[in-house]
């Protein structure tokens, strides 16, 4: 409850917690709440509008006390078994402190055109296919790469691999043959028209590049390089519109770029910044962008204007795909929670334990009804209708 100071009316009400109130500390600029529980997970919500805006894992008892620092940046937290922690938020984001933990990070996750089976692809060069109804294992190949991205193409022909400095690789899902190797230097992600008979990759010297498919004949080639470099990349997107007339790309510098697919002409950009991994919407009509660094979050572009239809920063979640539908967005943060978004709206819905905490993918099927999270060493597999 909250109430105003001065006339001690009830300004707000909230059940958003998800669970006990224990502890609870307004930041000092009154911008963020932190709320401790009956679990050992801290919370923090935007004190204007109870949005999550991060979580904190690594306490081992129920936390009964917390403090926010001067500065605001530091929170300090006290658990029912005597422990006290102190949390950098500036550096961490609302991450876990257990982020580092998991020993195989996972590059990707793909499913296949039935929405039966997952590709998820394991930096250290394995690929595992799934059964998505039976929630186990059916294939594991080692590839020899160090993957960082993967696709699988709609008619289910082919799955194409990035691998961290090597270039691309077109295999058979089936039985794991190699058809066509694509020398390009660090591709950053790739992806296949709506058709499976293109291939699109950006790439670390912020070229964005399109091939054909399976004879890997280079179709064209464009530059979007940044003047700014960093952690992860200079260029990832490479995302077709629905009907492979479009590509947009986004450089490190926030600059979105939608082309032709055909020529390569550039059709319109803007500058986004703190934006870095962009996609079309499935009706071609709006753009996903969100962020890595700084935690700021995601917007929802018009596709034809480029201009802002919503905008949310400070989420703590990444990687966030659009359903079949449009109606959402699934998302991943570093605490193994896989989060749901009201896609007209940019609000946040839900967020849904799965996973111990670790660097996470996720995947969303051709039908929207499974969503497949993958971070440290584990893979957890969604109904997103709801029933378990």
């Amino acid at each position: 409850h909250v109430w105003d100071a001065r006339t001690l009316e009830r300004v707000l009400r909230s059940d958003r917690i998800g669970g006990q109130v224990l502890a609870l500390a307004w930041s000092p600029d009154s911008q963020r709440i932190a709320v401790g529980g009956g679990g050992a997970v801290v919370r923090l919500f935007e004190a204007q509008t109870w949005e999550r805006v991060g979580r904190l894992v690594g306490e081992t008892g129920r936390v009964n006390s917390l403090s926010f620092a001067r500065d605001g940046q530091t929170l300090v937290s006290g658990s029912s078994l005597g422990t006290v922690r102190f949390w950098d938020l500036e550096r961490g984001h609302g991450r876990t402190l257990l982020h580092a933990e998991g020993h195989e990070p996972p590059a990707s996750v793909a499913f296949g055109r039935d929405g039966e089976r997952v590709a998820v692809a394991w930096g250290h060069g394995t690929i595992e296919l799934w059964d998505t109804r039976r929630r186990e294992p059916v294939l594991s190949r080692r590839t020899g790469m160090r993957i960082r991205h993967l696709d699988w193409s709609r008619d289910g022909a082919w799955i194409a691999l990035a691998d961290w400095k090597e270039g691309l690789l077109l295999l058979d899902p089936e039985d794991g043959a190699v058809a066509t190797r694509i020398a390009v230097a660090q591709p950053t992600e790739v992806h296949f028209d709506p058709s499976g008979t293109r291939l699109a990759a950006a790439a670390e010297d912020g070229f964005l590049r399109v091939w054909s498919v399976p004879d890997g004949a280079l179709l064209w080639a464009q530059s979007l390089a940044p003047e700014a470099h960093g952690w992860p990349g200079a260029l990832f997107g490479a995302s077709w519109s629905p009907d492979g007339r479009e590509l947009v790309a986004c450089n490190f510098d926030g600059l979105v770029q939608v082309r032709d697919a055909g020529s390569g002409a550039l059709l319109r950009e803007a500058r986004r910044p703190g934006m870095l991994f962009v996609q079309f919407a499935p009706d071609g009509q709006s753009l996903l962008a969100s962020a890595y660094a700084g935690n700021r979050g995601m917007e929802r572009l018009d596709a034809h204007t480029l201009a802002p239809l919503w905008t949310r920063s400070q989420t703590s979640h990444m990687w966030p795909i659009l359903s079949p539908t449009g109606e959402r967005v699934f998302s991943a943060n570093w605490s193994g929670f896989l989060g749901v978004w009201d896609a007209r709206t940019g609000r946040l819905v839900a967020e849904i334990e799965g996973l111990p905490p670790g660097n996470p993918r996720l995947g969303v099927s051709p039908d929207g009804a499974c969503v497949v999270l993958a971070a440290g060493k584990n893979v957890a597999i969604f109904d997103s209708r709801g029933s378990r």
